[in-house]
Formats: C-alpha cells, sequence, structure tokens
C-alpha cells in the first residue's frame, strides 16, 4: 500500500514522497511478518492437538493403512490409485484442512473420502480427473484405488490375452509393450554375450 502526500512545490518535494512509499513498505512488512508468526502458532496448536488423545497415527482407510503424523493429502497418497492432485481436490471438495494432520481426522471425515472415492462424479469433480474414463464394460466413468484398481487391471489385461491382440501377446511374453527397444536393455538377468562351453 502507498500513500502520497501532497506538499507545497518545492526543492525536496519528491525526495519527501519517495520517504513516504518507503515507510509504508516497511508498515506492510511488518504486517506480513506478524502474518507467518500467527501462521505459526496455528501450526504450534495443531502440533499440540496431535499430543491429545484424539490423534490416531494410523488411519484405516479403503484397506490401507495411512500415517497420521504426515499432512493429509499426502498421506491420502498412500492409497493406491490417488495421486496428490486428486488427494488435494478431495481435502478441498470434503473442507478438510490441507495443512492439517491427517492424524486429526474423525471417523466421519473418514467415511465420506471413501464415499468420495466411490462416487466422485457425484461431489462434483469433473470426469477427466478420474483414472478409468468409459469403462470396457459399462462405459461409466470411476476413480480405481486399492483392491479394486488391481482387479481391473488383472481384467484387462485377461482380456488383452483373449482376444491375443499385439499388447496382450507382449504381456503374456513378458517383453515390453510400448514398443522400446529390446535388443540391448531390458534382458531381466539374462547372460549378455558369447556362453563358452567347459572342456
Amino acid at each position: 500500500m502507498i500513500i502520497y502526500i501532497v506538499l507545497d512545490n518545492g526543492p525536496n518535494q519528491y525526495g519527501r514522497m519517495k520517504k513516504c512509499e518507503i515507510k509504508m513498505n516497511r508498515m506492510e512488512r511488518r504486517k506480513r511478518r506478524q502474518e507467518k508468526k500467527e501462521d505459526k502458532k496455528i501450526l504450534k496448536i495443531d502440533r499440540a492437538k496431535e499430543n491429545k488423545s484424539d490423534f490416531k497415527y494410523i488411519h484405516r482407510i479403503l484397506n490401507t493403512n495411512i500415517d497420521g503424523k504426515r499432512i493429509t493429502p499426502i498421506a491420502l497418497t498412500g492409497i493406491r490409485g490417488i495421486g496428490r492432485r486428486f488427494a488435494y481436490i478431495i481435502c478441498k471438495v470434503l473442507k478438510i484442512d490441507p495443512n492439517a494432520r491427517a492424524g486429526l481426522l474423525t471417523e466421519e471425515q473418514c467415511n465420506k473420502i471413501t464415499d468420495l472415492i466411490a462416487d466422485p462424479e457425484a461431489h462434483g469433480i469433473p470426469t477427466w480427473l478420474l483414472n478409468r474414463i468409459n469403462d470396457f464394460k459399462d462405459g461409466k466413468n470411476y476413480q480405481m484405488a486399492s483392491n479394486t484398481l488391481d482387479t481391473k487391471m488383472r481384467e484387462d489385461l485377461e482380456r488383452l490375452k483373449k482376444i491375443k491382440s499385439h499388447r496382450g501377446l507382449r504381456h503374456f511374453w513378458g517383453l515390453k509393450v510400448r514398443g522400446q527397444h529390446t535388443k540391448t536393455s531390458g534382458r531381466h538377468g539374462v547372460v549378455c554375450g558369447v556362453v563358452r562351453k567347459n572342456k
């Protein structure tokens, strides 16, 4: 914030105006420092809450143990199929503080998280953000996580093998699928070079 003070015309008018600007900048800096101190105090209060009996060191969401010491979005990335961006959006939609520790989550909040992952479109999350769009069987959009992600991946591979597509056969043979070179890389422990015969 800059305040210009109108002075009488004189030789030092510009210099005086400059001094006022610098003073206001100093005041802004002081305010920012005070705000940072207040934020640190809030964090200290959160850490003090961690010591209380309400704090849980391990939460169980979607058959996955979540570390209570880490901040909520980063802790949620421990669930298979949920990345950083999706975890932050979960916090935003459910109005959970992203800077708070996961150990401070209540059982009700944990249940809401599981409901959101089960049906994200009902909670207003856009389809392009989901990890399974236009499912092969029913054409719906899903956010696959934990055990359901593993089962769907297994089903997809079995389907590709069954119809004997190129991708399915490459998976079946254990070779690289996405067009990589295989002459010198990805030999999986096979001996390189000439094998000598024992005399």
